[in-house]
């Protein structure tokens, strides 16, 4: 199982919030396929790699999203339990910002879908963190049939290069529990560095867990070319 983070799904806000985001204008376009197109400040949805196409999470996500969200496995990582349900992913996607990127301090989910066939393989939270400028936090979580096929890896790569570009962050950061080994290769592959090792932070689902924080800054990434 792959995810970074569980902070995002512990408090659902509406994010749509007046002044807080530099990019907060949206009209609609037409795809060849007919499918509607999101464009902000010149940006448009999706963003593509070879595999993939990574959107704004909407409705169409709803009923895959939450079948992979009741995975006791998947759960074991996140802010949810196997009981989530279709009404809590109703909520999540009406809260969705209109906007390219989320405002400060707010949460944005994009779906990671196959890009040939539409389906859904999880999804990529970005977090606008309110107490430093221009740093986002991310997180990736996968449907187990998604998971050991280079997906995650893929979709953080693009994501990180759509913050650094679009969004013009100046640090992106990511958070997992230490046990999860996966995420620690994902990041690092990325090109994050470990920064920090917070022992027993959370008492969390019956246990304490221990913190890890990754970081990247955009001179790094653009070195990395």
């Amino acid at each position: 199982m792959l995810c970074l983070n569980r902070s995002e799904w512990c408090s659902l806000v509406d994010q749509r919030a007046p002044g807080s985001s530099p990019l907060n204008g949206q009209v609609g376009g037409d795809s060849a396929d007919g499918q509607v197109l999101m464009y902000v400040s010149g940006v448009t949805y999706p963003l593509l790699t070879a595999r993939l196409e990574i959107f704004p999470l909407d409705d169409r996500d709803a009923e895959a999203f939450v079948r992979y969200r009741q995975d006791e496995d998947i759960a074991r990582w996140q802010g949810w339990d196997p009981t989530y349900a279709i009404s809590d992913a109703t909520e999540l996607i009406a809260a969705q910002p209109v906007a390219d990127l989320p405002v400060d301090g707010g949460w944005f989910q994009l779906a990671i879908r196959d890009r040939h066939t539409a389906t859904l393989l999880g999804e990529a939270a970005i977090h606008c963190l309110d107490e430093l400028a221009d740093t986002y936090e991310i997180g990736i979580t996968l449907a187990s049939t998604s998971q050991h096929r280079g997906v995650a890896s893929e979709a953080d790569k693009r994501i990180l290069n759509h913050l650094f570009t679009t969004g013009n962050a100046h640090r992106v950061t990511a958070n997992c529990d230490a046990r999860n080994i996966a995420v620690a290769r994902l990041v690092v592959g990325a090109g994050m560095r470990q920064e920090s090792r917070q022992f027993d932070l959370e008492f969390f689902k019956g246990e304490w867990i221990t913190l890890e924080g990754y970081a990247i800054l955009k001179s790094e990434h653009l070195d990395r070319g």
